[in-house]
């Protein structure tokens, strides 16, 4: 039978035994200790990684706005044919605010869980 070796956690001193997966422990299983580690983490990528371009997360977050604005004008446009067919009135300007502040609400994971790739560039006449 293999003996576990203990190991000091780097942020609240106690020891622990780890996971036979793990080959550097760092910090325990406690959730503090954890969010710590992947805090520690990403300051580590950051810095070894600040040569990347500075502007990338916020042209992201505008490719992802972007995104967002086109799938409401779609779901807008398609409220408007059927409120049309069905003889009634609707702002199609305020529906489709409406609708970009609940995809903004809801965020782009889980719109993007909804909304296939596929289906979106068909419906954006992209296909």
């Amino acid at each position: 039978m293999l003996t576990q070796q203990v190991h000091q956690c780097e942020f609240c001193g106690a020891s622990f035994h780890h996971r036979p997966q793990v080959k550097n422990p760092r910090a325990c299983n406690r959730p503090d200790c954890q969010r710590k580690r992947q805090r520690s983490n990403e300051l580590t990528w950051r810095q070894r990684n600040a040569a990347s371009d500075p502007q990338y997360h916020r042209i992201c977050k505008l490719i992802r706005l972007k995104r967002l604005r086109q799938i409401s004008e779609i779901i807008s446009r398609c409220l408007s044919t059927g409120a049309t067919f069905l003889n009634k009135k609707i702002s199609s300007e305020l529906t489709q605010e409406f609708l970009l502040q609940f995809l903004l609400d809801l965020g782009i994971r889980k719109v993007n869980k909804f909304w296939p790739e596929a289906f979106a560039q068909v419906a954006c006449g992209v296909m």
